[in-house]
């Protein structure tokens, strides 16, 4: 069944130059965070549309701090604490791309959020959620049901304004009993529950 699913990867064989306006799909998330301000720090790129299922969108630009319009800030993005520097930080990359970020803010330019909807000149669309349409959704959360999950889909898509796929990265899942079948436990203190063990297949 995920064979049938499956739509075949692609592989840019060079490096994808973004530029321009650029509209970033995603299911959840609305508003800018660390990969669209990733984005904006991209040259060449003037604008990135965030746009979700519901069809919802902002497009987010940085501009100089003299300039009308209404003003956003970056989730995920915050002041550094006051610490000394260790390289050995897991999260050292982060605080390093969060002071640039900061600097550039603090130095004349802001981030300004608008609902117009320029054209793109490339699409980045991000899938997480089910692969069939309508489907039933079951997670991998334990119950007594022997019957798999629907498939879950979970997928990056770069295309040009030509709607040129330039690259495809998928991973197709179901969550199914384990084999030999195991009495799990999920939950918390208000929630929790005993069922068959699943594993996640793909």
């Amino acid at each position: 069944m995920l064979v049938s699913l499956k739509e075949p990867d692609i592989q840019s064989s060079a490096p994808i130059a973004l530029n321009g306006d650029i509209l970033l799909a995603r299911p959840f998330e609305g508003r800018c965070d660390a990969l669209c301000a990733a984005l904006l720090k991209t040259r060449g790129v003037t604008s990135v549309r965030v746009q979700t299922l519901r069809g919802h969108s902002n497009t987010y630009r940085i501009v100089p701090d003299s300039t009308p319009g209404k003003r956003s800030t970056v989730i995920g993005h915050g002041l550094l604490e006051e610490r000394r520097y260790d390289a050995s930080d897991p999260l050292a990359p982060q605080r390093a791309l969060e002071a640039e970020w900061n600097l550039m803010m603090s130095e004349g330019k802001a981030l300004l959020q608008s609902d117009d909807a320029p054209e793109p000149g490339f699409t980045i669309a991000i899938e997480d959620g089910p692969a069939v349409p309508d489907a039933k959704p079951r997670s991998g959360r334990v119950d007594w049901s022997l019957e798999p999950s629907a498939p879950h889909r979970k997928a990056l898509t770069i295309t040009d304004a030509g709607e040129q796929v330039l690259l495809r990265q998928s991973i197709l899942s179901i969550f199914a009993p384990a084999a030999p079948l195991l009495i799990g436990a999920s939950g918390g203190i208000e929630n929790f529950r005993f069922g068959w063990a699943r594993r996640r297949l793909g």
